[in-house]
């Protein structure tokens, strides 16, 4: 017995008999034996001790608790048990009070510190979080490298339905969402321990599912003894948010939103603090269990409430567990049956980060010195107008920052889920060595989840009514197998052998609605059916998205005389993933060898050593590839929009492989009270899975390969010491510590660089792989250094004594996420009936960074910014800097900043767990007649930091994936979290069983292996659609020419949203070159493409989405309806050279008759060949289409997808004939010829050419398109007029301002038309209130209006290719534009000798600039032909407002109108003359790398250098 509490089951054996006798209930045995015999009182986990008899008839005996026990049982692969001296591979044992010593909601945060090579990393998103365990660093791309879950050997679901995938947010997942996962359901009281298997060839039985390790759980069941018993546990915890960001409280609010204020004695208000509460947490347990030797019965109950740290953040769990396990047939059946279920309910759980819908952004920015109590209170405010309660703030919510009591009382969310798993086992022992296992389990997960936006949430997240988000999700797992176990002794020689078969069926059914910003028909009604479900709302479903595994295994450990053992193992796993490959049939072998030599048992050695073994294993362990990658389909989203499959099917698909080595010795001192377990092991994981871009020109956007070698390679040591023990006291204590070193060995052959994290062109980061670099490498923007890596500044303009910046595209290796060294150090002390437990746990090495001190800096709210401000400069590395705000405003800080300034070490040393307990005594516990035990103990996590030097916990991350490791975006804040539990264990005697059943066992379980017959049936997608299944109304042909026509003004959706992608395309480079808008953001600091300094993100846009989404569909549809549907074929023709000569006419040369060759390797055209071509496709289109239109008169099958015309062949053929006039145009002084010809080809046309204002080709809205360019303006507020269209138009009075502009907000200039003058570096948001656009999401996108055409005829005669009158060309487009738009009244106008205006800046007077256009609108037939091209091109430019695409190239060809020069000029080593202007767009920077030949045939077909300042082929630079 131990503290007097009798041991049932203990044996006692008279020594060197096989006279023996078990002890009873209580604890009590008889046993006849002779008056000088020696008895052996044993018990598992107990010291044994020898006790004299000595005549003695009567014994009280008392066991020591064995704090080492050295040849444990340990549970392995497939629940498989063997000795751990025998194990050739490491295993770590976690034993439940390891557990439950300090309670958390999600048990395996529990894990951390505690054992070598094992990271646990917890999702920043407080109660109900995600936890991210990786073993043995980062082996693969493609998958989470999330362990296998293991419950009784049966594999369990540990699905994450969402995880964040971007540190910006974005709508397409609410806001980085943290699904949270299967693993953190269980109830810890209902673990017995863990046994962690790090190394591949301890999980090879495990196959595919393992190829990052097991994690085996070994839960617990009725006792066997006879006895009834009760355990009752419950904690309370709480938590409170530390490590907050130091704020400063001296300077106070400027410009309205920031705190670069004067210096002053500001009130003293903690806001942060006021918003943070403090969180509760309860953990509540309560189990019975009971049996005998032959029924046990196992039932605990388990009830985890709490609130969080922020708002309504609630989190309720309940955990219902039955066991039963019942031994027939004389102990030669035995059966086992469980069910485990969970249900969750977690309430408004915080972002993880970000800066959409997070309330620390706005929390943050606060400016200083402002008491934020009046937002609290009034975080709405009532509108009249609406008849609704509105977002009250200090500033626009338009954009990031939201009122933080607005977020965490008006964007609500519920998250419900379901978590059953019913498992049942029967074990049939044939003889004494040999046995028969089958088991069977169901594993279950349903999840359910809304969300509400109410009305006025920030526009970039919810539409003006707000937005709903309802998901359900559904994911059912079988898994069967049965094994036949050998377990035979012959002499010296041991077999431990097992064959088995399983299979594993994986079902997926998801729905999620999302009205994102398509709003709700009516405001803050939140349920399916009032969402507007068009285009821009978000519909998502998984059909039977199922996954089958089949496998054959074996394993056998042959052992001589229990010193050396040799292990074998092999599997062959058969995967649905890999139907429609090679492999189908034949699957995957994977092979593992290790063996184990203990040198105690092999010869005799010293008394203090205990034990002395080496060991070693190699394995080959396979990764299972991501479902339907060999069978790819297309999908149909919210509002019947198309989503092309824009991959390649991948027919030669092999699962990555992990070739893994290890070698470890193991050794124990001093009777066992010293122990040394050390570890080397190496991974090479090959085959790794890519998902590449393909080159430029391929007919597929995407292409998977496999290629790459990642390596692994670390040292893992354990060590453990008893150094006292006494009968009252007991010190143990273990250290761990782990080293890994990632290395990427190689990448495929044409991939220089893979980027596997967030790609938003406003963020200052990527995760990128390259050759010699590792997973978790941060790249960024960087100082710019001389060859003695010394800073560079500035000596010019704003610049001066600034340091110089690089890396725009995240381009520079700024860091690496992954510790160099992690350890943990735990101590366990006991003294009588008191206990002491702490945990210091330690990260050495890796980089984080952090965005939220860069935005902090850029809004002068951090500490740091005040201090340099009291200084009065900035100290850079020896460096000073006078201008603080400029260096964190503009340089530095902000999202875009200077990512190698916010790299912070992440070493830390923290106190982990502490524990102080103290056992009630025996003889209280005696007197209470009802308890057993009793335990009362104060225990705390986190409790403080002794080194950290991030300004967050580095150990909190964004999401359980791969990306956004070592990113910290406005994470929630790391909780100390203390507490008190109590623990009691009940017993009440044995007898007859008076329990009723808790689980009657029906049956046994049998299990089979399916055929792969059905593979391909498996692994069809069920929610995609197929060529097939478009056939019916030549649904083929017309969605993929939908594609291409929203493609062209680009806001096609191809799964990462819209609008965004046209803002690169157009917006943020042609709109603005062209002189028709600007962005009142200062992104970038102020300097990006505006003043030159071109941002290789942005200007790539348009060459990626053409040739990776628009461009294969072209392709697709000239194959397919060049013999099938004429028509369309010549539809696609002309949509081609719409398409593409925009391409062309930003870069120069680009791939065009090689598109999808690669025998010709992808090589391009000249823009002259390139030319030519079009005017060859426009001769093909305009045939076939005349041709049909003569077979098949009144035909109008395109109608039903025409978004740009009327539907009618004969208006496309005028759009063709319209569209070869603008090309020649463009050629106009390149090719004279050429170009006259072409032209009179158009004019000549029966079908004639567009004339009137209702002829005018344009992207329509009203079947489901929406505008991009009115999301910008309206939503994203970053579309502002431009300064030569205040100049012109306010110069003109031109009636048309009125329609393309809105007034001013400002009160100031209230009523006028104000712009943005390009090149001038505003760091400041006062042009914020100026004219914005009047366009919107429905405004039809014109592509050409009428009054482009007779502008081109107005230019043809005035070049004398006409004998058509140049007036009356000219004022014919006035008034078609002016009647494009219901001006009926021209006369004046075309009267009118006003010029344009000087441009008065509304902030700076150093924008100031006279006007450069100096033509009015009236013709003059005395003019030279200069002036007249200028008044035509200058009209020409007015009217196709706001086409900047064609008003750009039009402006570098003729020059006209005449623009603005920018203010600051900052392009990469002068490239781009200020006078002259910027000429076209650099080549996208990544296919120098990606495909170093086809970029030198660009440069070389350029003819002349790859920079913003070189002419294209038809840029002349002259007229005529």
């Amino acid at each position: 017995m131990k503290s007097g509490f009798p041991l049932a089951g203990a044996t006692i054996q008279e020594k060197e008999t096989a006279n023996g006798a078990i002890a009873d209930s209580e604890g009590k045995f008889t046993l006849v034996v002779a008056d000088n015999a020696v008895l052996r009182v044993s018990f598992i986990g107990y010291i044994s001790q020898d006790i004299e008899v000595e005549g003695r008839s009567t014994f009280h005996i008392t066991l020591r608790e064995d704090m080492i026990e050295l040849d444990n049982v340990i549970v392995t692969a497939l629940g498989i048990e063997k000795k751990e001296n025998s194990l050739s591979y490491a295993t770590d044992l976690i034993k439940n009070e390891e557990l439950t010593r300090v309670k958390m909601p999600n048990l395996i945060t529990s894990l951390t510190g505690k054992s070598a090579g094992v990271r646990v990393n917890q999702v920043s998103s407080g109660l109900g979080a995600s936890a991210k365990v990786s073993i043995r660093g980062i082996r693969s791309v493609a998958s989470d490298n999330q362990p296998l879950y293991v419950i009784d050997g049966v594999p369990i679901l540990n699905s994450t339905s969402e995880q964040a995938y971007s540190a910006i947010g974005g709508t397409a997942n609410a806001g980085n969402r943290d699904g949270g996962d299967g693993i953190s359901n269980l109830n810890p009281e209902d673990i017995e321990s863990i046994s962690i298997l790090k190394g591949a060839p301890a999980a090879a039985l495990y196959g595919s599912q393992a190829a990052n390790g097991v994690i085996l759980i070994t839960t617990k069941k009725g006792q066997s003894h006879g006895q009834r018993s009760v355990s009752f546990s419950t904690s309370l915890m709480f938590d409170n948010a530390f490590a907050l960001p130091k704020m400063q409280n001296r300077y106070g609010v400027s410009d309205g939103v920031d705190s670069w204020g004067e210096r002053a004695n500001l009130p003293e208000y903690d806001n942060l603090r006021d918003f943070f509460s403090t969180g509760v947490t309860s953990i509540t347990s309560i189990s019975l269990s009971h049996g005998n030797e032959k029924l046990q019965n196992y039932f605990s109950y388990a009830n985890t409430t709490g609130h969080g740290i922020i708002g309504k953040h609630n989190l309720s769990k309940h955990n219902l567990t039955f066991r039963e396990t019942s031994v027939l047939l004389n102990s030669r059946l035995k059966l086992d049956g469980s069910m485990n279920l969970m249900r969750q309910v977690v309430k408004n759980k915080p972002t993880v980060g970000g800066f959409y819908m997070n309330p620390l952004v706005g929390l943050y920015r606060f400016p200083r010195g402002e008491d934020i109590a009046y937002y609290k209170e009034n975080f709405e405010v009532y509108d009249e107008g609406r008849n609704l309660n509105i977002q009250n703030w200090h500033t626009s919510y338009e954009d990031f920052e939201q009122n933080p009591y607005w977020i965490t009382n008006r964007i609500l969310s519920k998250e419900n889920r379901m978590h059953v798993i019913v498992s049942l086992s029967a074990n049939l022992k044939i003889n004494d060595w040999l046995s028969l296992q089958a088991r069977g389990n169901v594993d279950y997960i349903n999840d359910k989840v809304r969300q509400q936006f109410y009305a006025s949430t920030a526009p970039a997240l919810a539409g003006a009514n707000g937005r709903y988000i309802e998901m359900d999700y559904q994911e059912t797992q079988y898994y069967g197998d049965a094994i036949l176990m050998m377990k035979k002794q012959w002499d010296a020689f041991s077999l431990n052998a097992a064959l088995g078969v399983s299979i594993n069926d994986k079902t997926v059914n998801s729905t999620r609605y999302d009205s994102k910003t398509a709003s709700l028909k009516y405001a803050n009604v939140f349920n399916l059916a009032n969402i507007i479900m068009n285009g821009s709302a978000g519909l998502d479903q998984k059909i039977d998205a199922r996954r089958q595994l089949q496998s054959l295994f074996a394993t056998a450990q042959l052992g001589y005389n229990e010193f050396v053992y040799l292990d074998l193992s092999a599997r062959n796993d058969w995967s649905s993933t890999l139907a429609y490959t090679s492999h189908e049939k034949s699957g995957f072998f994977y092979p593992s060898v290790g063996f184990s030599l203990i040198f105690n048992k092999l010869m005799t050695l010293p008394q203090w050593v205990s034990l002395a073994k080496i060991r070693g294993a190699y394995s080959m362990v396979g990764n299972d590839i991501p479902m339907f990658i060999t069978n790819p389909s297309s999908h149909i989203t919210a509002g019947g929009e198309f989503l092309a499959s824009d991959a390649a099917p991948f027919k030669d698909m092999e699962p990555e492989m992990t070739h893994s080595f290890e070698a470890g010795i193991e050794a124990r001192f001093l009777k066992n009270r010293i122990g040394l377990n050390a570890t080397f092991y190496k991974t090479n994981t090959r085959n790794q899975f890519f998902k590449l871009p393909t080159l430029s020109g391929d007919k597929y956007a995407y292409r998977y390969v496999n290629a790459g070698d990642i390596q692994n390679v670390g040292w893992e040591i354990s060590l453990d010491a008893v150094p006292l023990l006494t009968n009252h006291f007991k010190w143990k204590t273990e250290v761990n510590f782990s080293t890994n070193r990632n290395k990427i060995i190689s990448l495929h052959e044409a991939l220089k660089e893979f980027l596997y994290g967030p790609t938003s062109f406003s963020s200052s980061y990527a995760m990128k792989l390259v050759k010699g670099g590792s997973i978790g490498d941060i790249y960024g923007k960087a100082f710019v250094r001389d060859d003695a890596g010394n800073i560079v500044y500035g000596t010019e303009g704003d610049n001066t004594g600034m340091p110089l910046v690089e890396g725009d595209g995240n381009t520079v290796k700024v860091g690496n996420a992954n510790p160099k060294l992690m350890l943990g150090w735990n101590h366990m002390l006991s003294y009588k009936n008191f206990s002491f437990y702490f945990l210091v746990d330690c990260r050495f090495g890796g980089d984080i960074l952090s965005q939220t001190q860069a935005d902090m800096d850029m809004y002068g709210v951090s500490e740091v910014t005040a201090r340099a401000r009291d200084k009065g400069y900035v100290m850079l590395e020896g460096n000073r800097i006078d201008n603080v705000k400029g260096f964190y405003k503009n340089v530095v800080g902000g999202r875009a900043g200077v990512t190698e300034y916010y790299m912070y070490d992440a070493t830390n040393i923290r106190l982990r767990e502490l524990s102080v307990g103290y056992q009630l005594p025996a003889a209280w516990m005696e007197k209470t007649k009802v308890l057993k035990r009793a335990q009362l103990s104060f225990s705390g996590r986190n409790l403080f930091f002794f080194y950290k030097k991030a300004p967050f916990d580095p150990d909190l991350v964004l999401s359980t994936g791969n990306d956004n490791q070592g990113i910290e975006v406005y994470g929630m804040p790391t909780t100390r979290s203390w507490g008190f539990s109590l623990k009691c264990e009940f017993l009440r005697g044995g007898g007859r069983l008076d329990m009723k059943r808790i689980i009657v066992l029906i049956g046994m379980v049998f299990v089979f292996l399916a055929c792969t017959g059905d593979f391909k049936e498996i692994n069809t997608d069920k929610s995609g659609v197929t060529d097939e299944d478009l056939q019916a109304d030549y649904n083929e042909h017309g969605i993929r020419l939908g594609i291409i026509q929203q493609g062209i003004y680009f806001n096609y959706d191809y799964g990462k949203g819209k609008n965004w992608p046209f803002q690169l395309t157009q917006n943020l480079n042609a709109d603005m070159f062209s002189g028709y808008m600007h962005d009142a953001k200062p992104l970038n600091g102020g300097s990006h493409n505006s003043d030159y300094n071109l941002q290789d993100g942005w200007n790539s846009a348009m060459w990626g989405h053409t040739y990776e989404y628009v461009f294969p569909q072209i392709y697709q549809s000239e194959n397919a309806t060049r013999d099938r549907m004429p028509a369309f074929f010549g539809i696609t023709k002309i949509l081609k050279v719409e398409v593409m000569h925009r391409v062309t006419d930003y870069y120069g040369p680009i791939v065009y008759s090689h598109f999808a060759d690669l025998e010709a390797r992808y090589m391009p055209d000249t823009q002259k060949e390139v030319y030519n071509a079009f005017f060859c496709e426009l001769d093909t289109a305009v045939a076939v289409l005349s041709d049909y239109i003569v077979e098949h008169p009144g035909a109008s099958e395109f109608a039903r997808f025409d978004m740009l015309l009327d539907g009618d062949y004969d208006s496309w053929i005028k759009f063709a004939n319209s569209l070869r006039m603008r090309l020649a145009m463009r050629i106009a002084v390149a090719s004279p010829e050429k170009a006259k010809t072409e032209f009179r080809k158009a004019m000549d046309n029966e079908y004639g050419v567009i004339r009137e204002a209702d002829e005018s080709v344009a992207v329509s809205t009203a079947s489901g398109y929406t505008n991009p360019l009115g999301e910008i303006n309206l939503v994203w507020n970053e579309a502002y007029m431009g300064a030569p269209m205040e100049s012109i138009l306010n110069g003109y009075e031109d009636p048309r301002r009125e329609i393309y502009f809105a007034t001013c907000q400002d009160e100031q200039f209230a009523g006028e038309y104000r712009g943005i003058r390009q090149g001038t570096c505003f760091a400041h948001n006062y042009y914020n209130t100026l004219s914005k656009l009047k366009v919107t999401q429905q405004t039809d996108a014109v592509l050409m209006p009428a009054a482009e055409v007779w502008f081109l005829r107005a230019e043809a005669a005035l070049r004398g290719w006409t004998d058509e009158s140049v007036k009356t060309c000219y004022e014919e487009g006035v008034m078609a534009s002016f009647r494009q738009y219901g001006i009926l009244q021209s006369d004046a106008y075309l009267e009118s000798d006003l010029l344009p205006a000087d441009f008065v800046d509304t902030y700076d007077m150093e924008n100031d600039i006279t006007a450069r256009c100096q033509v009015s609108p009236r013709w003059l037939e005395s003019a030279d032909r200069d002036t007249k091209l200028e008044k035509i091109i200058t009209q020409k430019w007015i009217a196709m407002f706001p086409e900047g695409c064609e008003a750009w190239a039009e402006q570098r060809r003729t020059g006209y109108p005449r623009l603005f020069p920018v203010r600051f000029n900052h392009s990469k080593d002068g490239c781009i003359d200020t006078e002259t202007m910027i000429r076209r767009l650099n080549f996208p920077g990544g296919l120098k790398t990606e495909n170093a030949e086809q970029y030198a045939a660009l440069v070389e077909a350029l003819g002349g250098d790859d920079n913003a300042g070189t002419r294209l082929w038809w840029d002349t630079g002259i007229n005529w």
